[in-house]
């Protein structure tokens, strides 16, 4: 049953709350439009509550990255399972309509899925083909790119049912609507009694993600039900260890008892210690990936699925009409992004796809800092399609996602599945995500600090604090990029595959083969003993 087809649907099943992320990040978004309608405050007091929407769900995700540690010591499916629950509960309190229930569901989904983030790429290791194994298993390249399938598919569910949004009011108030109110005193009266006849706004987009999460512990409980494999060798080491103490005999000497003993324990808890300390990453090679994993992995996704998002969806949809059609072929190429990263790694390796992937990341943040005056999702005077052409900052975007996913799928993924424990996963996840909510508090709250100081303070400040974000990506990729190179130097890719593909944190096979053939062989003793004993007692007997 495991072949490569099979393996492929499980690594995209255990990896499928990665939605939740891209869906909630968009899903905001899209109600940004709407929400001064929706709430039914002043449209003051909808930044705040966007602001706090959107920081919770970054923020609850390091509460879920702090307990995956300990839920995974049940095993990973097990953790999954938890996290979809976790999910579903955090989906149906989004569903109610209002704006409290709402922020506190999107708390509970970010538990749900910081779960799902610290566990899920562990498990893809688990299960793939290592360096020199034959079989048919897929290798990490190919199941690590359906994390990042799954959340450029979740920012673009919210896009697609904006088109259907847009196109209801359209319709309703016979006038075109884009991405901000051009003029209040004609539309928002209008505007606003299209919304309340909408019914797609709220209810209808957050059910999404209870959805996807219903399929995903479905998957998980019907079709998918083999625990990770460590865990099941970490079960059956523990199993022999307890089947050969209950085989020792009661007469013997305790000095045998207690050495046999000893030694079953210390076995026993060499597994645990595998899943519980960082020990296995004391050298400087391994803190330096360390590093890199949550430095590279927080900046990426923040610029790749937090600015870019930001910037495309606002360019996008603040167009004409004719151009929906255009935001619609970015969400829908988006998705294949992940595959194109994929084919790349495989081709040219993690070194060589890194360096150029990196070099233009760093490019084309400079270039995204030098276009936010036209591409700013604060407030401008001069609408965006007047200003700036389609076609051009289409390609741009396009590329720049690419090469954001390119550098994110090449090295610090790949690092983080290859080189961390359990616990190190949580701890990485913790930090990563703590990262994410600190870097997107400063735009929600300089928005509401200088709200009232005119547009082009709000201008300068907003692409200020973007420059930084940029410059800070551009100078950690250019750090990484050279200790990389430093480390790999005069080495082939065949030699930095392995090096970088040892499992580190997982249990030896050959270890577990050891210790199975000295418990076997301790039992065949003590039997033999045993048998002696019986002999010479019955001798006595007889005698």
């Amino acid at each position: 049953m495991e072949n490569f087809p099979y393996m492929i649907l499980w690594g995209a099943f255990l990896t499928i709350g990665h939605f939740h992320f891209g869906f909630l990040v968009n899903s905001l978004n899209v109600l940004w439009s709407f929400t001064p309608c929706i709430y039914g405050f002043p449209e003051e007091d909808t930044r705040l509550i966007d602001a706090i929407a959107f920081v919770i769900f970054p923020a609850t995700a390091v509460i879920g990255g702090a307990i995956s540690w300990k839920l995974s010591r049940y095993g990973k499916r097990k953790a999954l399972i938890v996290s979809s629950l976790i999910s579903l509960i955090g989906s149906g309190l989004t569903f109610i309509q209002s704006h409290y229930f709402m922020i506190v569901g999107r708390a509970v989904l970010g538990i749900g899925f910081g779960v799902t983030n610290a566990v899920s790429p562990l498990f893809l290791y688990e299960i793939s083909r290592k360096k020199n194994e034959k079989s048919n298993l897929p290798k990490l390249e190919h199941l690590i790119v359906s994390i990042q399938f799954w959340i450029i598919l979740g920012y673009a569910i919210p896009s697609i049912l904006e088109l259907y949004i847009r196109d209801q009011i359209t319709d309703a108030t016979h006038m075109s609507v884009s991405g901000q109110f051009q003029d209040y005193e004609f539309s928002r009266n209008s505007f606003c009694e299209a919304i309340e006849g909408t019914h797609i706004i709220w209810r209808e987009m957050y059910a999404v993600a209870a959805i996807v999460t219903v399929i995903k512990l479905l998957a998980l409980l019907l079709i998918f039900r083999k625990e990770n494999p460590n865990y099941v060798q970490h079960c059956e080491q523990k199993s022999l260890s307890l089947s050969s103490k209950e085989a020792e005999p009661k007469f013997m000497s305790s000095g045998i008892n207690n050495s046999v003993e000893s030694q079953q324990s210390t076995q026993c808890e060499e597994s645990l210690l595998e899943q519980d300390t960082w020990s296995r990453l004391c050298t400087v090679r391994e803190r330096r990936k360390l590093l890199a994993c949550f430095v590279m992995r927080g900046f990426n996704q923040l610029t790749g699925l937090d600015i870019v998002i930001n910037y495309g969806n606002h360019f996008i949809f603040s167009l004409s009409a004719p151009s929906l059609s255009l935001g619609f072929f970015l969400v829908t190429i988006g998705i294949f992004f992940p595959l194109i990263a994929m084919f790349f790694l495989l081709k040219f390796g993690r070194k060589t796809l890194f360096m150029i992937a990196m070099i233009l990341m760093c490019f084309n943040c400079c270039i995204l800092f030098q276009l936010a005056e036209k591409l700013t999702i604060w407030q401008a005077q001069v609408p965006i399609f007047e200003s700036f052409p389609n076609f051009g900052s289409s390609i741009f975007i396009v590329m720049y996602m690419l090469t954001s996913y390119m550098t994110l799928l090449s090295t610090p993924m790949l690092y983080s599945c290859e080189t961390l424990s359990d616990k190190g996963m949580a701890v990485i996840t913790m930090i990563h995500w703590s990262i994410i909510t600190v870097i997107s508090l400063i735009p929600s709250i300089a928005m509401i600090v200088v709200e009232r100081l005119g547009n082009r303070v709000q201008f300068r400040m907003g692409n200020a604090i973007y420059f930084f974000i940029f410059s800070g990506t551009a100078i950690l990729g250019f750090f990484f990029t050279y200790m990389f190179v430093k480390e790999t130097k005069d080495k082939t890719k065949e030699e930095i595959d392995q090096e970088f593909d040892t499992p580190l944190f997982e249990l030896d096979s050959e270890k577990l083969y050891r210790s199975v053939r000295d418990i076997e062989r301790r039992k065949s003793s003590l039997e033999w003993k045993l048998s002696l004993c019986r002999e010479a007692k019955n001798t006595g007997i007889n005698g």
